[in-house]
């Protein structure tokens, strides 16, 4: 065929393709270009991440007594819970700010939560003191690990706010890839070489805050010379949002705390993989939000209301499929790779009924876009109160399955919360 016949053809099948797309998109308002970019840089992402997960969960299950493994999922636990005055909501402000060209908050972002990131140093120092008060060496040695790296390990990771505020996916997914991997092939090594589980906290913490920061200054370099102003919104609503996530975080993690003091580490380390798990197999749906955040963020409240509840159905319908397959799957699956947590099957199981909930990200992420103050602090006031009254009840009566529970029924409630809120705001 003469070349200018092929290049006719060619042309020919692009408009028809190009066309066909619009229509698709027009169809499921949705911005299907975009979507895609994104998606293929955050599914590849999730693999390193998930990925790398698993083979650190296989290794801890496997090398490590329940025990040496609970003492680690305890001390992660109660660092994220101290980590919540470093101001994670600025991540989330940070995003939109970059968006909108004010790459000038950048350092005024950084300094603000490297400062109240002192705030959890000292809270783990004082943890640190307790536990040496009560001859727990192991303890208190840990706990002086996270007050050291909590300020910085915190800061330093607006590296990734900064690249999806330029919807620059790629680049983020391959740092944020790279540097999990090297921790957790580094975590992987240290077990092989001792089972010491201080030696493995150290290398978790310092190792992810020089990562972090390696990658903050490596960032630097891809902001205008000529920066945009500030935005005068960006620390306020992230001091607002971090307040309203702090009793969520608290929820969060509550469980954990509470089984390894009640129960003790070896059924902690059972309910780990039990949650864990699962949160690995929805973790691609979350990813979604990562897109949505920086587009909202430059769209009218209109246009996000015009497609908002058809983009939750898809993903309703996406999520209640990923529910089906794992509880088919899972019954063979986790006790062949963790043989000694078969006692996690059903437990795990039935926390996948909860996929479904992962669609109340949608709603919240519109409603961080939109500034909605008073609606966020609404649900960020409700589902940690529902929770850790469920957990408390939960756990100190019925152990794990308690804890099971109250995970189910707070992410219900969220996702019943959210749709209202962000329905009433839109009125």
């Amino acid at each position: 065929m003469p070349t200018t016949a092929r290049s006719t053809i060619f042309c020919y099948d692009a408009r028809m393709f190009d066309r066909a797309l619009n229509a698709l998109e027009r169809r499921l308002a949705t911005d299907i270009r975009y979507a895609i970019r994104g998606i293929s840089w955050l599914t590849v992402g999730q693999i390193a991440s998930s990925g790398s997960s698993f083979v650190l969960a296989l290794v801890f299950a496997n090398s490590l007594s329940p025990e040496t493994y609970g003492i680690y999922r305890y001390v992660l636990a109660t660092a994220a819970i101290l980590a919540i005055p470093a101001l994670s909501g600025i991540n989330n402000t940070l995003i939109q700010a970059i968006a909108a060209h004010k790459e000038g908050t950048v350092t005024l972002a950084f300094r603000t939560k490297l400062r109240y990131g002192l705030i959890g140093s000292l809270g783990a120092l004082i943890g640190s003191v307790y536990y040496l008060l009560n001859d727990n060496v192991t303890l208190s040695v840990c706990f002086a690990v996270v007050a050291v790296t909590i300020p910085a390990m915190e800061a330093c990771k607006l590296f990734d706010s900064i690249l999806q505020g330029r919807q620059d996916f790629k680049r983020s997914v391959i740092i944020d890839s790279v540097t999990q991997i090297i921790v957790v092939s580094s975590i992987v090594a240290t077990i092989f070489l001792t089972k010491n589980v201080i030696a493995i906290v150290c290398v978790y913490f310092f190792l992810w805050t020089a990562g972090r920061a390696i990658a903050w200054f490596y960032v630097q370099k891809f902001l205008p010379k000529d920066l945009g102003g500030e935005d005068p919104r960006t620390i306020p609503f992230g001091r607002h949002l971090s307040i309203m996530g702090a009793a969520t975080v608290i929820a969060e993690y509550a469980d954990q705390v509470l089984l390894f003091q009640h129960i003790g580490a070896a059924e902690l380390a059972l309910y780990s993989i039990a949650i864990a798990v699962p949160e690995q197999f929805k973790r691609p749906l979350k990813g979604v939000f990562s897109l949505l955040l920086p587009r909202y963020s430059t769209h009218s409240e209109q246009s996000i209301r015009a497609t908002i509840w058809h983009k939750a159905g898809l993903l309703a319908l996406v999520s209640l499929a990923m529910s089906v397959v794992y509880i088919l799957l899972i019954p063979w699956a986790l006790p062949f790779f963790f043989p000694k947590y078969a006692g996690a099957v059903f437990y795990s199981q039935l926390l996948s009924l909860s996929f479904i909930t992962v669609v109340s990200g949608i709603f919240t992420t519109a409603l961080q876009a939109l500034h909605k103050t008073r609606e966020l602090y609404t649900l960020n006031i409700i589902q940690p109160i529902v929770q850790l009254i469920a957990v408390a009840i939960g756990v100190l009566f019925f152990g794990i399955i308690g804890a099971i529970v109250a995970r189910i029924v707070s992410k219900f409630v969220v996702l019943i919360a959210s749709m209202l809120l962000y329905q009433r705001s839109s009125t």
